[in-house]
C-alpha cells in the first residue's frame, strides 16, 4: 500500500516538474521575437532565437515576427499640385524593429497595417501636393518622341476650334513634357518614404520600402482623358495615312513615266526594226524582179489571188488576161482546151 502511495505521489511529483518546466520554457525560432509580460507589462524582449525561461503561470510570451512583411495599401484619391485630380496605388515593405513598443502602441500586424496606411497615404497626399501631374509621372527630362509628334499632329490641325475640346480634356488631357523636372517621381517616393519613416519609428516599425505601383486619373475624368489619348492617336494615324497614301501616288506616278517611256523606246525601236525589215524586203523583191521581171510578175498575180480568193471561189478567166497567159504557157492549161474555151 505504502509503495502504492509513493508511486502515486512520484508521478505527481514528475508530472507537476514536467507542467513548470513546460510552462517555464519556450522557444524563439528564427523568423520570431517575442515579448514576454508579467501581469500586463513587459518584463523583457528576446530577438534571438533559440531556448528560453520564464515565471511559470505569472509570466506570458507574445511572439512577432521578426521578418519583412509586406503592405498593399488600397488606392487613394488625391490632387496635385497643378489641380489635377489622380489615384494612387502604392504598397510597402515593413519590419518590427522595437518589439517592446510595437507591443505597447499597436500590438498586433492588423492594427499597424491600419496605422501604416493612415500615415503612409497622408504622407503621400502631403508630397503629391507640393508637386505638378509631370514631377510625380516622369523621372528626368528625356525629350519624348510621342509627345513631339501629338504637338505636330496638334500644330498641324490647328484649325480645328479649341473650343471642341471639353472642360475636362482641356484641364487634365495632357500631361506637360515641356516642364522642367526639378524632382522626379524616384525622389517624391524618397520624400515621402522618409516622412512616413520617422512617424511609424514610434511604433516601433521601421519601414523599409515604398513605392507607387500605379497613379490613374480620377474616375470622374479617366473617361475623358481616354478619349482625348484616343483622339491624339487617331490625329497621328491619320497623319501617317496621309503621308504613305503621298508617297504611294509619288511611286505610282514614278512607275507610270517609267513605264510610258519603257513603252515608248519599244515602239520607237519596234518602228525601226520594222522599217529595216520592210527595206530589206524592197531590196529582195527587187532583185527577183531584175532576175526574172515575167516569173516576178507572174508570182505575184498568185499572190494577189490567193489572198483575195476563198476556198469556194470560181474564178472566170479570159483568154486574153495574163494569168491565162502564164496558165497556158506553164502547161496548166491544155492547148486543146484553150482553143475550145
Amino acid at each position: 500500500m505504502k509503495r502504492q502511495i509513493t508511486v502515486v505521489l512520484t508521478a505527481g511529483v514528475v508530472l507537476a516538474g514536467l507542467v513548470v518546466l513546460t510552462s517555464s520554457a519556450f522557444i524563439v525560432r528564427e523568423s520570431e521575437q517575442a515579448v514576454v509580460t508579467q501581469f500586463g507589462e513587459i518584463i523583457r524582449t528576446e530577438r534571438e532565437a533559440g531556448l528560453f525561461w520564464k515565471k511559470p503561470f505569472v509570466q506570458d510570451v507574445y511572439k512577432l515576427e521578426s521578418r519583412i512583411l509586406e503592405f498593399d495599401g488600397d488606392p487613394d484619391d488625391t490632387q496635385t499640385n497643378d489641380k489635377k485630380p489622380i489615384q494612387l496605388d502604392t504598397f510597402a515593405r515593413w519590419r518590427i524593429e522595437d518589439p517592446q513598443k510595437f507591443f505597447e502602441t499597436v500590438r498586433t500586424e492588423r492594427e499597424a497595417r491600419l496605422r501604416l496606411d493612415a500615415v503612409i497615404n497622408s504622407s503621400i497626399r502631403e508630397s503629391i501636393a507640393s508637386y505638378l501631374l509631370v514631377e510625380a509621372v516622369r523621372n528626368s527630362n528625356r525629350p519624348l518622341t510621342q509627345d513631339k509628334e501629338i504637338a505636330e499632329v496638334r500644330r498641324q490641325t490647328s484649325s480645328v476650334d479649341s473650343t471642341d475640346v471639353g472642360d475636362s480634356e482641356a484641364n487634365f488631357g495632357d500631361i506637360d513634357a515641356n516642364v522642367e523636372i526639378q524632382m522626379g517621381r524616384q525622389k517624391i517616393v524618397q520624400e515621402i518614404l522618409d516622412n512616413a519613416r520617422s512617424e511609424v519609428a514610434e511604433f516601433g516599425i521601421q519601414l523599409v520600402d515604398v513605392k507607387i505601383k500605379r497613379i490613374n486619373y480620377g474616375a470622374t475624368v479617366q473617361e475623358s482623358v481616354f478619349e482625348r489619348m484616343r483622339s491624339d492617336r487617331q490625329q497621328i494615324a491619320q497623319k501617317y495615312l496621309a503621308e504613305g497614301q503621298e508617297e504611294r501616288q509619288h511611286w505610282l506616278g514614278r512607275i507610270d513615266q517609267e513605264q510610258n517611256e519603257i513603252l515608248s523606246d519599244a515602239y520607237k525601236e519596234s518602228e525601226r526594226i520594222k522599217g529595216e525589215g520592210d527595206a530589206e524586203a524592197a531590196r529582195i523583191y527587187a532583185e527577183a524582179y531584175g532576175a526574172d521581171p515575167e516569173f516576178y510578175a507572174f508570182w505575184k498575180t498568185l499572190q494577189i489571188y490567193r489572198d483575195n480568193l476563198g476556198a469556194n471561189s470560181t474564178l472566170v478567166v479570159s483568154t486574153d488576161s495574163d494569168l491565162f497567159h502564164y496558165l497556158h504557157k506553164s502547161g496548166i492549161v491544155p492547148m486543146d482546151r484553150s482553143q475550145d474555151d
